[in-house]
């Protein structure tokens, strides 16, 4: 009965530990694909995490391009508006001088001598008041106005030098301030007789022509010569 026992009790242990082997190597095998699922799990964290990082850097490149063509189109508008007329005011165009320019609406345009003579061409401004004043006779010691001449030069000679030689014209008495008209080079002067004026002169490109803006009027405060000084902005050869 002992050795019975003995046997029933030795096949026991064999079997337990059959089923503990069979434990430990199942348990095993669990923990083998779980590090694999972790592994794998990982990879597709790191590959989402660089997928993300590459759309941000396409969405920032994109929206910088965006702004870029934003700017441009903006100074092309800008360009555009130069040309317009303002608001208010109206544009004309001097075939012989080239260029055009804008006036505002209080202001008329005499054209009578601007073709009339070959060695200049005069385009005379006035505000409406004065020029119905003129129309009627009431206006006869000269109104203050603006002047557009264009000088023929035949002697292909500066503006300064065209104003020392011609001063019975020009008015200049000797000193001067470089300005711009259009992006070109140009002297300004304050002269003073029975009126004061300002003139601005300028040559065209080939020196060609002498371009005369200038501005009379009996007090310096007068509107009309704010009027000239923003009427020369518009200027566009």
């Amino acid at each position: 009965m002992r050795k019975i026992n003995n046997q029933l009790k030795s096949k026991i242990f064999t079997l337990l530990f059959g089923l503990l082997i069979i434990f430990v190597s199942c348990n095993s095998n669990s923990g083998d694909v779980s590090e694999k699922d972790l592994e794998l799990q990982k990879k597709e964290l790191d590959l989402k995490q660089r997928e993300l990082a590459l759309k941000e850097k396409q969405l920032a490149l994109d929206s910088f391009q965006n702004s870029k063509k934003g700017e441009s189109t903006t100074t092309k508008t800008k360009q555009t508006d130069v040309n317009e007329p303002k608001e208010g005011w109206s544009s004309y165009k001097s075939k012989k001088g080239g260029f055009q320019f804008q006036c505002p609406s209080d202001y008329v345009l005499e054209r009578t001598y601007e073709n009339n003579y070959p060695d200049i061409s005069i385009i005379n401004i006035y505000s409406s008041d004065d020029y119905r004043a003129i129309k009627k006779g009431k206006n006869t010691c000269g109104p203050s106005s603006i002047s557009f001449n264009i000088y023929n030069n035949p002697d292909k000679i500066t503006a300064l030098q065209w104003a020392k030689n011609n001063k019975e014209i020009s008015n200049y008495s000797g000193d001067n301030k470089t300005v711009t008209v259009d992006n070109r080079n140009a002297i300004s002067y304050s002269w003073s007789g029975m009126v004061e004026g300002y003139e601005i002169l300028l040559s065209s490109d080939d020196l060609k022509y002498i371009y005369s803006f200038g501005v009379n009027y009996s007090d310096r405060n007068e509107k009309i010569r704010s009027d000239f000084l923003q009427i020369v902005k518009t200027i566009k050869f």
